[in-house]
This record gives C-alpha cells, structure tokens and sequence, in this order.
C-alpha cells in the first residue's frame, strides 16, 4: 500500500494564553460567606475593573503583534503570532492534504493512518521517545486529520521552545514505519472506526454526509471505510 506523499507544510506558532481567575474566585466565595450582601458588593466593584483592563490589553496586543508570515527558501511557509502574556508555546505542523486527496485508495483511511504512525518513532528516536521527551518538558502532542488537512502539534513551556520544535520536525520528517507497529496500531484504529459506528451522534453525521456528497469525495468518512480499511 503506497503511503501518501506530505507536501507543502506550514509552521504555525501561537502562544497560548492562561486565565488566573482562580485567587479572585476563592476570595469572593470567602468573603460572601462572611457577610453576603455588603461584601459582595464592594468587592464585585473592585474585581470588574481589572478584568476590563486585562481584556482591553489583550487587544492592544494582539493588534500591536499581528501574524507574520514568512516563506523559506525551500517554500515552507512559517506563521508567528507573538503574544507575551503567558509563558507558553503552541507549534503546529500543517500538512496541505488530508483525505479527499488519496486517489484510488479514496475512503481506505490512509492518510489517518499516517498521522497515527508519525508519532511512533523516528530516524533519530526510539519507539516511545516522542512522547516521552515532549511529557519530560511538561508539554503535551497530537494530531488529527480532515479532509483538507493533517495537522501535529505540541504545546509545551515556552523555554522548552526548541525541544517542540526539534521533536516535531523530526516525527513530520523522519519517522519510521515499521510492519509491527502498524499491525498493532491497525487494530487500534478499527476499534476507532467501531466506536464511530455505535455513537449515534456520529454515526448519524456520517450518514448525513454520506446523503450530502453522492460523488464527491467528502462522501467517505476520514478515518475510512471498515471493509476498505481492513
């Protein structure tokens, strides 16, 4: 079975910004149990305030730190969102195919069952060693397939920049699909393709699709058809 080739893919860095509302949630809760009419009050009137403050800064930022975009040498093309509020890092490999784009193997699920195997292991890393090494920086991977696109991301602390970066590059550019690993993984995506099945919500979405697009390849469901699949 051929596997399908990755194209052109785009880089897409975004902070991630984090909320601390906790501190002020307890202290509300604590002073409206002691005396719930007046305090909560006052303090409802100092709390609003900053909150608009944050708000209006974040705007300010954002219009300030508008996405750059640059294209390399090679044509890959890099999006940067800068934003400071928060430590955190967001890195995402885009891959400009999904699984509209698999030919005569339209509705088999290959291009998913790509993306569940970049993850396992590289020319440069052991089976496990991907997760590992992004878990160890407290950061966290995945990835997920559309008809258009499959996309792999990591987000992690920023000062663990380089790791994200390094580990993804090398699942996206790298990895190594071995026989038994894909039999074993081919069995965890069959398991997949049944639960889609017995969930009615998504077994109903499906069917309303599959009534939509008669000829068109939207017709068949990402993760595959179980008999095309198997």
């Amino acid at each position: 079975m051929e596997l399908l080739k990755i194209r052109k893919v785009i880089i897409s860095l975004l902070a991630v910004a984090l909320s601390g509302l906790s501190l002020g949630c307890v202290h509300l809760q604590k002073t409206a149990y002691r005396e719930p009419v007046k305090i909560q009050r006052v303090s409802l009137e100092k709390t609003a305030p900053p909150a608009a403050a944050s708000a209006a800064e974040t705007s300010v930022q954002e219009e300030s730190n508008p996405p750059r975009r640059v294209v390399l040498d090679n044509g890959l093309e890099v999006i940067l969102q800068e934003r400071h509020d928060s430590p955190v890092v967001a890195i995402q490999v885009w891959v400009k195919t999904g699984s509209i784009y698999e030919d005569k193997y339209l509705g088999s699920g290959i291009s998913h069952a790509v993306e569940h195997m970049l993850f396992k292991n590289t020319k440069n890393r052991g089976l496990g060693e991907i997760a590992r090494e992004i878990h160890n920086a407290g950061g966290e991977l995945n990835g997920y397939t559309s008809w258009d696109q499959t996309v792999f991301h990591v987000v992690l602390a920023s000062r663990y920049f380089d790791t994200g970066l390094d580990v993804l590059s090398d699942s996206v550019m790298n990895s190594v699909i071995s026989e038994t690993e894909w039999q074993k993984e081919q069995q965890v995506i069959l398991r997949e393709i049944d639960m889609n099945i017995d969930d009615p919500n998504r077994y109903m979405y499906r069917i309303f699709w599959n009534s939509l697009f008669q000829t068109h390849p939207y017709h068949y469901p990402v993760i595959g058809e179980r008999e095309l699949f198997s």
